[in-house]
């Protein structure tokens, strides 16, 4: 019970009215606030849509609110008593389907440790002490895995190449840096209520928080910084993975673990342009990933190459720290403004979360509820085709309201708004949250060329088209080599399997991005067409870490030295995967771009359904494996 009636209030008005009113109808089982209707609203001009209640009901809920935590509404029922999906459907307006519950009670977050791998029946200790497991990787996806084998009781280390741990949030320390999504998506859920600073928390945060996570559960110890793996080739007889290591003093070691998870990530390999003379600059030259902490920019000519997510985050803040800058777009993007982006959290809002059950919980889950829907942006409807439509309505109808953002953004400038509108549509290739990229176009310093680039002189950018700009230093905002998995190891598996021979065809593939046929107790988090089509990260690499603690756990409890995807099973789930891409708009609208790039197919994305997607990790086939 809480006495500070003003605190109360003042925190009640800055809630989202039908979180609220889940949070307390599943402390009290108040049934006014279950007969409440919730209806979709578009926000604004843009077509996204938010729950929301009638007037009157949302000032109802407050005031119940209001009476809970007062005293004045003694608990109905215990939460407990009321079903999940019940609930779900109560905040939704509709009733999940089967595959969209399994997903949802897991975001939701109520048990200590959703998505937990568990024994079913746990080998004596020292039967399980015998096996080791090499992670590759201290980011969000090596600790996830950590994390598992930890509350299993399995032996494991993690070799980290970074001189510290954070993975992507190691190596971007680019001013701007940070999430894209909201941070109550972007983060674990077996870690409650972590007091983010802000709505979109920046690299520094980022890194910080999987910091408290590795001490928080014991993984520190584990890690071995500054150690690269070069190499690792299986060895049937002995059943284990022989693994060269490259330590920070350029010595090399060799270990023989019996499991290896490669969680080494997608954004781990910078890619460089390929532009004639850059390595004659003779000023400063650097990719984002290596930003210098030295950098002098006052009074300073800048060149910036690349306009995806870092060049659009880090373009506003190059255009206020220096004297001159030359945007070099090869391609425009559609950006989408994002609410709350750089705001810091209200102190009413944690408020809520700290003292108002359940808030916290359907709060993380309304940001996750709301992204679901991108997903029916990326698909094909044949029958608004047909009725001369471009791709749906949905696709539409935000085509047109990004266009009108990019105009109200640049009015007056009509060059600039030619250059900013794209061809293709919006989610064919990766959206980019807008962090003042119009805002800086404007600018009297700032010049966006879209003419290609001929070559880089010893002082200079020089185009095609014949001009020349000088500057005294280039930033590589070209992104990364995304579709290069498990660089820069080389792996050879089972009778000395490649990797390359096996995705010589049509580029990288895997059996639900966790695992690949000849390279026996391998499994890669984050691996080809495994990247969701929506939903945060952390929630993603919960669920690659679980499945393969499973895929370990049937090793070890059926006494056997390996696990191998079957090659049947793989055929078959490309196949299926091929036939669902092409119901969605990457093939044919984002050729060149993040999604579609050097093979002509997605070697990155996964076509299904997030929920759809989420059951088939829920718990692994046993006909897809081979135990041996």
């Amino acid at each position: 019970m809480h006495s500070d009636i003003a605190a109360i209030e003042k925190a009640l008005a800055a809630a989202d009215p039908n979180v609220l009113r889940l949070a307390v109808y599943q402390a009290t089982g108040d049934e006014s606030l279950a007969r409440m209707r919730v209806t979709s609203r578009r926000l604004g001009a843009s077509p996204f849509l938010a729950k929301t209640l009638a007037r009157g009901d949302r000032d109802l809920v407050v005031e119940r609110a209001k009476r809970h935590l007062t005293g004045g509404a003694p608990p109905l029922r215990a939460g407990a008593s009321i079903e999940i999906a019940e609930l779900i459907a109560l905040f939704e307006g509709e009733t999940p389907s089967h595959n969209e519950l399994l997903l949802a009670v897991d975001e939701l977050g109520f048990d200590e440790f959703p998505r937990a791998a568990n024994w079913t029946r746990k080998p004596p200790k020292d039967a399980v002490s015998r096996y080791r497991v090499a992670i590759i990787g201290a980011g969000v996806s090596g600790l996830a895995a950590a994390v598992q084998l930890a509350r299993l009781g399995v032996p494991y280390d993690i070799f980290e190449r970074q001189k510290d741990l954070g993975g992507v949030w190691e190596t971007n320390r680019y001013p701007e840096a940070r999430v894209d999504l909201c941070s109550h998506v972007y983060q674990f859920k077996f870690e409650k209520n972590y007091p983010w600073p802000e709505y979109f928390a920046r690299q520094a945060v980022n890194k910080e928080y999987l910091r408290h996570i590795a001490l928080k559960y014991g993984i520190v110890e584990k890690i071995k910084l500054g150690c690269e793996v070069i190499a690792a080739a299986w060895d049937d007889k002995a059943a284990r993975w022989n693994v060269d290591v490259r330590s920070a003093d350029g010595a090399v070691s060799r270990i023989a673990p019996h499991f290896v998870i490669s969680a080494s990530g997608l954004f781990s390999t910078p890619n460089i342009p390929d532009i004639p003379g850059l390595d004659s600059f003779q000023g400063r030259i650097f990719h984002t990933t290596a930003w210098p902490a030295d950098l002098q920019t006052e009074g300073k000519r800048a060149a910036l190459i690349g306009n995806g997510s870092t060049g659009v985050q880090l373009m506003n803040w190059l255009a206020r720290a220096t004297d001159k800058l030359f945007v070099f777009q090869r391609t425009p993007q559609w950006l989408i403004p994002a609410r709350n982006y750089g705001a810091p959290i209200a102190n009413e809002v944690q408020w809520l979360f700290d003292n108002v059950p359940y808030y916290w919980n359907w709060y993380c889950y309304a940001q996750y509820s709301f992204l679901q829907q991108y997903q029916s942006f990326e698909e094909h409807d044949p029958e608004w085709q047909e009725n001369g439509g471009r791709i749906s309505k949905a696709n539409d109808d935000l085509r047109e309201f990004l266009t009108n953002y990019i105009r109200e953004n640049l009015a007056g400038r009509p060059d600039l708004i030619s250059k900013s509108i794209p061809s293709y549509a919006p989610f064919a290739r990766r959206m980019v949250v807008d962090n003042g990229w119009y805002e800086a176009l404007m600018r009297e310093n700032v010049e966006l060329i879209t003419d290609g680039i001929d070559r880089v002189t010893p002082t200079a950018i020089a185009t095609r088209g014949g001009d020349r700009r000088d500057v005294d230093f280039i930033v590589l905002g070209a992104g990364f080599a995304v579709e290069r998995y498990f660089s820069p190891v080389d792996y050879v598996g089972r009778d000395g399997a490649q990797l390359n021979d096996l995705w010589s065809k049509d580029g990288p593939r895997s059996y639900l991005g966790v695992a690949m046929p000849r390279f026996p107790n391998l499994f890669t988090l984050y691996g080809p067409n495994s990247q969701p089509r929506t939903g945060g990260f952390h929630a993603w690499a919960e669920m690659w870490a679980k499945y393969t603690a499973q895929l370990i756990i049937r090793t070890i409890e059926a006494g056997a030295s390996s696990i191998e995807c079957a090659r049947d099973a793989y055929d078959s789930y490309n196949s299926r995967l091929d036939a669902q891409m092409r119901r969605l708009i990457w093939a044919s609208e984002g050729a060149g771009g993040y999604h579609v790039r050097a093979f002509g197919r997605s070697v990155m994305h996964s076509p299904w359904l997030t929920q759809d997607y989420a059951a088939m990790l829920k718990e692994p086939d046993v006909n897809a494996f081979n135990l041996r």
